[in-house]
């Protein structure tokens, strides 16, 4: 890993990592080792053919980053359950 210790502190002990291209496909981040083994992974990705190409991801969500954003707050914005995030990423 590289950078700040407390950010890799982070990324390790995060159950959920949602890397867009620039954080899967450049960074420093290897496969899912870098990751806590059962944290689950979203790739937002405009090129489908990036996707599971350097991490092996739990949910893709392939479109342009603005607007996938967008829609994931705008649904995001009417769970009423933690739960419903299983849901919406399926």
């Amino acid at each position: 890993m590289h950078g700040e210790a407390w950010v890799n502190h982070a990324i390790q002990e995060a159950d959920l990592a949602v890397g867009a291209w620039h954080a899967l496909r450049r960074s420093g981040y290897r496969q899912s080792e870098d990751l806590r083994p059962d944290a689950k992974k979203i790739h937002i990705e405009i090129d489908p053919a990036e996707i599971n190409k350097n991490v092996k991801v739990d949910v893709a969500l392939v479109g342009d980053l603005r607007e996938v954003l967008k829609e994931l707050l705008l649904a995001s914005s009417r769970l009423t359950t933690p739960n419903g995030w299983i849901r919406l990423t399926s």
